[in-house]
């Protein structure tokens, strides 16, 4: 019991803290003036039905099947169950089978889909003894089946952030919480998950949002209601970039991914206890994310711990928000994804340049700055003037457009160095001079 308490006292002191952040980065992203997602397709007011509850933090994911164009949500507002939701009108056509779940602080709590239709869902548990259990279906008519009950980690919280990545017998999902330093990744071969998970170090709370593996690469994005937004190596933990709160405020909770028309977009929101408000991030430029749109206050009410859920449906370009004891709502991304195609065209660069670094002479930071006609694999390296090839700054495919990325050569002796681009057949080089 005395942990119980150290933990919610540790949990509602955090909470204070972020409303008094979020007070003033809220107003900071509203000062923008930005264009919206336009109205809802639909949407379901907290309250109006019963597996949508307005008070009591029971329903809390969120995730769309591509096999079926259903939405699935976990509740424990009338009963424990997994709510399928028609995306066309908002409306619930059934239940999936919840016999047997139980256990955990809360039995049901978040849930993701694979790209084939397998589901899996997780409870939630504090650091007390209690096991963190994985269910699974092998669709939505499925008998669900625990597949892992234990501690992926000692001591530690589970049960926030989910995802996963792959299909058939050749699946990854990663788990994490409030609180967690890992992000813990079970391998499933269709039929059995390993017992013993690789474990990924990350920042304190980094993933207790949401973690959203990239299909095809070693990649995701990574958030926590108090931390940045991340890119990282789900193999090693490498952060890759981020999205500062100079860009958005750092207490919005779930999101997804899409790609679409050359681009790369993330949807997150609910930055505040009482402002639900989804975004659209173009995250092409990873160096230079910009917010193009927002949905608006999707409801009114008290979202205590600012949690909710985020998932669309990549195809059709439909993005679904949850905001915790408010709503759910269906949004079509399309027009506000236009937005950053419109403004590629206007400023699109015409040829591969290199920059002189500024400033120059550094100590011991510097920015290097090129653009691109189209997409490309950019590689920049440092040398010396032996030629000796000292650090790489990038060594990956980058969209069209122009970017910047910084050079650090706090680990190097004063002197002059050289800074090499090859872009496929571009290449230049420049000189650049450290000064301590």
């Amino acid at each position: 019991m005395s942990k119980l308490i150290q933990h919610l006292t540790k949990y509602f002191s955090a909470t204070i803290v972020a409303i008094i952040v979020t007070m003033s980065l809220t107003s900071k992203i509203q000062a923008q003036d930005l264009p919206t997602f336009g109205e809802p397709m639909w949407s379901v007011p907290a309250g109006s039905v019963p597996w949508l509850s307005n008070a009591g933090n029971q329903v809390r994911g969120v995730a769309f099947n591509p096999a079926t164009g259903n939405l699935l949500v976990p509740s424990r507002a009338d009963g424990i169950r997994i709510e399928r939701i028609n995306t066309s009108t908002g409306e619930s056509i059934g239940t999936m089978n919840t016999t047997g779940i139980a256990g955990g602080l809360l039995p049901i709590n978040r849930i993701a889909v694979t790209e084939d239709g397998q589901i899996f869902a997780i409870n939630l548990i504090l650091e007390s003894g209690i096991d963190f259990i994985i269910w699974y279906w092998e669709d939505e008519d499925a008998t669900p089946q625990p597949l892992y009950e234990g501690k992926p980690t000692p001591n530690d919280r589970y049960g926030d952030g989910i995802g996963v990545r792959g299909v058939g017998d050749d699946i990854e999902l990663f788990v994490s919480g409030t609180f967690n330093s890992n992000i813990a990744v079970f391998s499933f071969d269709g039929t059995v998950l390993n017992s013993t998970p690789r474990v990924i170090e990350i920042p304190q709370n980094a993933a207790n949002a949401n973690i959203v593996p990239i299909a095809g690469t070693p990649y995701g994005w990574i958030n926590g209601r108090d931390e940045f937004i991340r890119k990282i190596n789900l193999e090693t933990g490498a952060r890759i970039a981020s999205v500062n709160d100079q860009i958005i405020s750092t207490s919005v909770g779930d999101m997804d991914y899409i790609a679409a028309d050359g681009r790369e977009y993330l949807v997150t929101g609910v930055p505040g206890i009482e402002e639900n408000t989804f975004y659209l991030i173009d995250i092409t430029d990873v160096s230079n994310p910009q917010i193009l749109a927002e949905s608006g206050n999707i409801g009114l009410g008290e979202n205590l711990f600012r949690v909710g859920g985020v998932t669309i449906d990549r195809e059709n370009k439909v993005a679904y928000v949850l905001a915790t004891n408010i709503g759910l709502a269906a949004f079509d991304l399309t027009s506000s994804m236009q937005i950053a195609v419109s403004v590629e065209d206007i400023d699109q660069p015409r040829a591969f340049t290199l920059e002189q670094n500024f400033p120059n002479p550094f100590n011991p930071a510097t920015r290097i700055h090129f653009t691109l006609p189209h997409s490309e694999h950019v590689r920049i390296t440092v040398h010396n003037m032996l030629g000796q090839q000292v650090y790489t700054l990038i060594d990956e495919a980058r969209p069209a457009g122009s970017h910047t990325v910084q050079f650090n050569g706090s680990n190097l002796s004063s002197g002059v160095y050289i800074y090499r681009m090859q872009a496929g057949n571009f290449t230049s080089s420049m000189r650049m001079t450290l000064l301590k």
